[in-house]
């Protein structure tokens, strides 16, 4: 088994560019309470707006500014959420309502998804943060999920171009991807390393600076080699690496105007 895992951990490359992401995008960062929501699941290249079909979430739970939690399992719906020249492109939605004044997570957990190009499994566990007036609950960690969550450092909302946002993970020796969220796909693609911005850290912290209005996706999977115990999943009677990443959903606003809150 020992010879097993060393010679996958030499297969499988370090870097996570070009990879495919797991998305939660809310339709308002911010709200008021009693509005409703909706929070779509997509898995795909966020910059290129290249999409694939996302498979059911294996876990959907927010969690409240006073720590309940609501499984949103159970209200999950199918959908389109995009088409190629082929067929149209599936993935989820719900309506979340918050309850009462303050910060809540929302947090799903895809089932191991197969990387062809890659050659190993991936469990992706998604991460998004939804603001009801009251800043409150923002920096809970929700230890059930950890270490495959980001923990904002940074408050994750109300945030303006050229922000430093800081979030902390619990696994080391991890590469850590940023990119930005197109809706559409662009005309015209920039050069691979104008796509997103990569950074390779082994600390639990990093501070990069979100350079424009968007959404942005920052995601960081486990390294194989940093691994005590790699993890294995069985595809045709062959054993493969499963990795977990972990990734976060955060909206970069304009410059706001100048009127006072209703």
């Amino acid at each position: 088994m020992r010879s097993f895992i060393l010679a996958v951990l030499a297969l499988v490359p370090l870097s996570s560019s070009q990879a495919h992401f797991h998305m939660l995008l809310v339709d308002h960062p911010s709200v008021k309470t009693g509005d409703k929501l909706t929070t779509t699941y997509k898995f795909g290249h966020p910059f290129e707006a290249e999409l694939f079909d996302a498979e059911k979430p294996a876990q959907a739970q927010a969690f409240g500014p006073d720590r309940t939690t609501t499984d949103l399992l159970p209200s999950l719906t199918k959908t389109t959420v995009g088409e190629n020249e082929k067929k149209k492109i599936t993935g989820y939605t719900c309506t979340f309502e918050p309850k009462a004044r303050g910060d809540y997570t929302v947090i799903f957990v895809s089932p191991a998804i197969w990387i062809k190009e890659e050659q190993y499994f991936v469990q992706d566990t998604v991460r998004v943060n939804i603001h009801d007036q009251a800043e409150k609950g923002w920096r809970f960690r929700h230890p059930d999920l950890a270490p495959y969550v980001f923990v904002p450092l940074t408050r994750p909302y109300g945030l303006r171009p050229g922000t430093v946002f800081q979030s902390r993970l619990n696994f080391s020796g991890q590469f850590v991807e940023l990119e930005k969220y197109n809706a559409e796909p662009q005309k015209e693609l920039p050069t691979r390393e104008f796509r997103n911005l990569n950074f390779t850290t082994v600390t639990e912290a990093w501070p990069p600076a979100l350079p424009e209005k968007g959404r942005w996706v920052l995601s960081s999977r486990q390294t194989p080699r940093a691994m005590t115990l790699p993890e294995t999943k069985e595809r045709e009677s062959k054993k493969y690496l499963l990795l977990r990443r972990a990734t976060l959903c955060v909206y970069v606003d304009g410059e706001p105007a100048n009127k006072p809150e209703k």
